[in-house]
């Protein structure tokens, strides 16, 4: 008996190590198909700009060859140098550093909730409590950046493990059936990683928000300043989370063909 106490201690300190890093994965998970969006929103921001530089360029030179006297032939051969100057890899190029950068910079603003506000004793009626009486940015922004962020990264696993358990399960039973129980497992994983993972990231999120908004209060500063913290979590972390659990994933996409085939 000794022997199994023994055991049980060290499995659930080695579950009290690994845990964080299993919640920050699902939520690395969600960021990263966010990303993928953000490069593709990037390249057309930066094309419209390039756009708009070009035909200011444009006007510009025409202008001066009048100005100056200057054919068309070399006004012409000058734009279209100055147009060439960013072609279209380079600003593929410079949207995926974009979305690398922003995918790294939430990556980074929600592993701080997830590895340090995973605190037993601070129990989520408090924080609720806290968060209808004081509503601060990061209160509000960061359970449900990270809850998006997990949301996402909980649909990619199931469609994922959807895609192959089908895989698994064609080579051995017809197709149907294989679509069936392929769905089934999507499904089971979708409410375990829900319950063990998803859930447990939104309470951290929450968790550790409400205690910088509380450490902010001992440290008496002014009711405006405590009220903007969180401002970083959203406008990069929030806008990236949403487009991976609405736009990358998508959710609704995602679960009716978990449910409807």
């Amino acid at each position: 008996m000794k022997l199994i106490g023994v055991l049980l201690g060290l499995v659930d300190r080695l579950r009290g190590w690994f845990l964080p890093f299993g919640l920050f994965a699902l939520v690395a998970v969600g960021i990263h198909a966010g990303s993928d969006r953000v490069d593709d929103l990037a390249y057309l921001l930066y094309n419209r700009i390039d756009g708009v530089v070009d035909r200011t360029l444009a006007g510009l030179l025409a202008w001066l060859g009048e100005l100056f006297s200057i054919g068309p032939t070399r006004i012409e051969a000058w734009t279209f140098t100055l147009i060439e100057l960013v072609d279209l890899d380079q600003k593929a190029l410079l949207a995926r550093w974009t979305a690398l950068f922003v995918e790294l910079g939430a990556d980074l603003i929600l592993a701080m909730p997830v590895f340090l506000g995973r605190r037993e004793d601070h129990p989520w009626s408090r924080v609720w409590q806290h968060l209808r009486r004081d509503p601060t940015i990061l209160r509000v922004v960061a359970p449900l950046s990270a809850g998006l962020a997990a949301l996402s990264g909980l649909l990619v696993i199931a469609r994922e493990t959807q895609a192959g358990a089908f895989g698994a399960l064609d080579r051995w039973v017809p197709a149907g059936v294989a679509g069936v129980g392929a769905r089934c497992f999507a499904v089971a994983a979708l409410g375990i990683v829900a319950a063990r993972l998803a859930w447990p990231v939104v309470l951290a999120a929450g968790r550790w928000a409400d205690l910088q908004a509380e450490q902010d209060v001992l440290e008496n500063r002014s009711t405006a300043r405590r009220r903007r913290r969180g401002w970083l979590t959203a406008l990069v972390a929030l806008p990236v989370t949403y487009l991976a659990a609405f736009e990358a994933t998508p959710l609704w996409g995602t679960l009716r063909a978990l449910f409807f085939g």
